[in-house]
């Protein structure tokens, strides 16, 4: 919740330029934007509804600058899932799956957050590594 306050609260000063598997997806000013790999975001918000956390592929919910009654009016919607449906979000959302993703910002202080740590960082590119962990499951009887 705090990131999307704090969001709404810059007026949507963010820049950024996304890059998805080699194409660039946008480029410009955004209000937020979350890569996952499941289909929740901070146990609260359902922006990835789409996404199996085994099929090797990241999720990319770019939401892009709107006025904050916008924000108000559609972030019920957002919160449970239902943006990637709705005809409302048609032109203000980007999704998009992908095994690599790039984002960078001419911005200073451009920060973003992995796992709830917060990273100043102006670039940073996120890659899938397919079979790189290992389980243990006991035998079944």
């Amino acid at each position: 919740y705090a990131g999307v306050v704090k969001a709404l609260i810059t007026s949507m000063k963010n820049t950024c330029t996304l890059t998805a598997d080699g194409e660039e997806l946008f480029s410009g000013k955004f209000l937020l934007c979350t890569v996952a790999n499941g289909n929740y975001v901070g146990s609260s918000f359902k922006c990835a509804p789409r996404s199996e956390n085994n099929d090797g592929l990241m999720e990319i919910c770019l939401v892009k600058a709107i006025s904050r009654l916008t924000f108000i009016r559609l972030v019920g919607a957002y919160t449970k899932g239902e943006h990637l449906d709705d005809k409302r979000f048609k032109d203000i959302i980007i999704y998009k799956r992908a095994k690599s993703i790039t984002v960078s910002s001419p911005d200073k202080g451009f920060a973003y957050t992995l796992d709830g740590e917060v990273i100043e960082k102006n670039e940073f590119t996120l890659d899938t590594l397919e079979r790189k962990i290992k389980f243990a499951v006991p035998k079944a009887e």
